[in-house]
């Protein structure tokens, strides 16, 4: 999670990351049987990492993450990362002409071929500005532009093995979009089907694709694909002192397990206005420990098994920077792993570097943080 990419308003988000949504009617969907193609890569994904800060495809080498990142990510002992695109960036470069296609394409095959040398599956993450998903939202054009430069992406990478690479249609999709999601996530699923027959697909629930979200998407009648959700619930642990998400960005010192006398003490300090949204975080009379996670996220594996469609949660984690106690931090990591061991086929981290990170910078040098890392499982 990074300020790049979560702005949102915030009470819906506390919404949705509770769950408590109810399902929709079971519709029409091309299901497999558990050893079928999707769920076979889904679990061979793993553990995964996001790799926000990677380079540009369309631009110039960038200050951040790139190819020499990945052997570091392997002997940290993740399986597969989530490279992000910009949208907006990759549709102006389709309409600049086919040379421009062509190098934003040979970029990116070259880094999912860098990623899979060091043995890393890459999901290939359309990861939008706020700006873009308005854009999506209120113009048919852009809709099919974008569609069509799925189309031009998948059709350069198709020839890449289908067993390291996911295609994830879009990050996060928002409020904007609405119940125009469903159609426009069918429309770019096929144009990515009819270039790429052999790869498998990354969908997911509209807004900002919580477990509720999930609960309440209508699955597409296409058999090779995987349904992701995020989760980063409770906010006001996970978020806490996070500067771009207010009200949190008020608080610190948070602890996990997060009491309901702790939340109701936060509620009452907020200014009236804000108190809404923190109330959210004790819906139901309850507070945050291993119990609650792990009920939230049975919500997901239940939306599994009775459709008999894979998941997994390619967004999790806790904001070091904003005065969660490191331990606290440390123990919501490991919860959140063992629920998502039984109720999802993989996860993958948010994120490598930065204020969630595994890595960060210290007086110049990169620190590998080895207790985050121990409590994930890994390292």
């Amino acid at each position: 999670m990074a300020r790049l990419v979560r702005r949102r308003g915030m009470l819906g988000t506390v919404v949705c990351a509770a769950g408590g949504a109810t399902p929709p009617p079971r519709s029409a969907h091309a299901a497999e049987p558990p050893g079928g193609t999707a769920w076979r890569r889904a679990r061979q994904l793993g553990p995964g990492v996001n790799l926000s800060l990677w380079q540009d495809p369309l631009g110039a080498p960038a200050a951040g993450e790139g190819h020499g990142t990945l052997a570091e990510v392997a002997a940290l002992g993740f399986r597969h990362v989530r490279l992000p695109v910009d949208p907006a960036a990759a549709v102006a470069g389709m309409r600049q002409g086919p040379d421009v296609a062509r190098r934003m394409a040979e970029r990116l095959a070259d880094d999912i071929a860098a990623a899979r040398r060091h043995g890393l599956a890459a999901i290939l993450d359309m990861h939008p500005s706020d700006a873009f998903r308005q854009r999506l939202a209120s113009d048919p054009g852009e809709r099919r532009r974008f569609a069509g430069t799925w189309a031009v992406i998948a059709r350069a990478l198709s020839g890449l093995d289908p067993e390291g690479l996911v295609f994830e249609l879009l990050n996060e999709p928002g409020e904007a979009l609405g119940p125009s999601w469903h159609g426009l996530q069918a429309e770019l699923a096929r144009a990515v089907r009819g270039e790429a027959p052999e790869h498998t697909i990354l969908a997911a629930g509209a807004n900002f694709s919580t477990v509720a979200d999930l609960r309440r998407l209508a699955p597409l009648p296409d058999a090779n694909l995987i349904y992701s959700f995020h989760c980063y619930a409770p906010m006001l642990f996970t978020h806490q002192g996070a500067d771009w998400a207010p009200p949190f960005a008020r608080v610190s010192g948070v602890p996990y397990p997060l009491s309901l006398r702790h939340i109701r003490a936060v509620e009452a300090a907020m200014p009236p206005e804000e108190r809404p949204v923190i109330a959210e975080e004790g819906r139901g009379g309850h507070g945050w420990d291993a119990a609650r996670l792990e009920a939230l996220l049975a919500q997901a594996g239940a939306w599994s098994r009775q459709r008999g469609l894979p998941v997994i949660c390619t967004e999790f984690g806790a904001f070091r920077d904003g005065g969660a106690d490191p331990a606290d931090r440390r123990r919501y990591l490991a919860d959140m792993r063992s629920a998502l061991a039984r109720h999802a086929q993989a996860w993958t981290l948010w994120d490598y570097s930065g204020g969630f990170g595994v890595v960060r910078e210290e007086r110049g040098s990169r620190q590998i943080d080895r207790p985050m890392l121990r409590a994930l499982g890994l390292g």
